[in-house]
């Protein structure tokens, strides 16, 4: 997040932050539910997103995937200047488009699964992050 002077980072509230995928609200969004700040007291601040954020945008599949779906709102409560005064609210209307943008270069990582031979005979995979379930190829896997 860059800002036009420095900014108190212990006043930021992530809740207070949306992405969404255009300038103008198209009910396509992700508001945060937290994050945690990286940097000390400056114009620009990195927030380092929860993981059930990153899920949450993952799982909307026109959501940051490339610059011209990447754009962020902000309300006035979310970061103060150095003085207390409230940053000037960025409205989900006229949201303000990613200068950089980094896709998603991670594969996801199996984590567990659990197995039913009862009734349906089904198992569930586990991941660690959102996977396209239209991707999945169960020929490809092996039960042993």
């Amino acid at each position: 997040l860059s800002f036009d002077e420095t900014v108190n980072v212990t006043s930021l509230q992530a809740l207070s932050i949306t992405l969404q995928n255009s300038s103008s609200w198209s009910g396509s969004g992700v508001v945060l539910s937290g994050g945690s700040v990286l940097t000390a007291n400056d114009a620009v601040v990195i927030v380092k997103l929860v993981h059930a954020d990153i899920n949450a945008v993952k799982k909307q599949r026109q959501l940051f995937v490339s610059i011209a779906t990447s754009f962020i709102s902000i309300t006035a409560a979310t970061i103060e200047d150095m003085a207390g005064n409230p940053v000037v609210a960025v409205p989900n209307t006229a949201a303000i488009q990613v200068t950089s943008f980094a896709g998603n270069s991670n594969n996801p990582v199996l984590l567990s699964f659990t197995l039913s031979m009862d009734g349906n005979a089904s198992f569930t995979l586990t991941f660690d992050e959102t996977v396209m379930a239209s991707t999945f190829n169960p020929s490809a896997i092996l039960l042993q």
